[in-house]
């Protein structure tokens, strides 16, 4: 039986000065499955992801972790360093993890054909379009080959048609990799598009209230989000979220 990639064990989290962050959340990611929190803001859910990332331990419950190859997370900002080329920045984790020279060059190489940045490999970050420098964020992601990929609101920070076109970008990755994901958004229309169940989560603190399937084939095309069945999901999770808020 294949475990999964991603266990949630009634993790909840308040904070020292007694905010309650999170109440008894419990779910899983399955291997290659992409889930997707939604929720009001202040519900937790960027949270939810530094608890899975390590960075910030619950105060109750458990994160555990499928296999050894382990997470990666891709924050709302590149934070990409301004003196680096774009190798240079893909390569930096494989370096502090102690990979020696030729393994990170053959890593590097390989992601950056992945997001299609072969020829920008030698800019600097301030010569790349917002949407260049998250794909920068996502290869260096995926150039540790982890087994789950955690991303907090990628895609907030660029406009709705860059948006769009990364978000597939993102699943054809995580298809050639096999890569499990947990997205954060605020859009109920990318948590559609990019995932296999959507999560919906309650106000502070943050519980789940609704997991909504999304039986949408792969590969998703852009034309999935005019049909008439995505349009019926995404109303399941627009409704799941008023109901959510107080």
């Amino acid at each position: 039986m294949t475990r999964p990639a991603l266990s949630f064990a009634d993790v909840s989290l308040v904070f020292p000065d007694g905010t309650a962050a999170l109440d008894r959340i419990t779910f899983q990611v399955e291997p290659a499955e992409v889930v997707s929190l939604v929720g009001p803001s202040g519900c937790g859910k960027s949270t939810l992801l530094r608890v899975a990332a390590g960075l910030t331990r619950p105060t109750g419950g458990a994160v555990l972790q499928g296999s050894s190859n382990g997470l990666a997370m891709v924050p709302q900002d590149p934070t990409l360093l301004p003196w680096r080329s774009v190798r240079r920045n893909i390569e930096l984790l494989l370096e502090l993890r102690g990979e020696n020279r030729t393994q990170r060059a053959a890593r590097v190489e390989e992601v950056l054909e992945l997001v299609g940045l072969r020829s920008f490999a030698g800019h600097r970050p301030r010569e790349l379009s917002g949407g260049m420098r998250m794909r920068v964020s996502v290869a260096r992601a995926l150039a540790l080959q982890p087994d789950v990929v955690l991303l907090d609101e990628p895609f907030a920070a660029v406009d709705e048609m860059t948006r769009e076109r990364l978000c597939e970008e993102l699943l054809r990755l995580f298809a050639h990799r096999h890569t499990a994901g947990v997205f954060v958004t605020h859009s109920i229309a990318e948590a559609v598009f990019v995932s296999d169940r959507v999560l919906v989560l309650s106000a502070r603190p943050g519980r789940i209230v609704q997991d909504i399937p999304v039986p949408l084939a792969h590969p998703r095309a852009d034309d999935v989000r005019s049909s008439a069945r995505f349009a019926e999901i995404a109303a399941q999770v627009r409704d799941a979220l008023r109901q959510a808020v107080p």
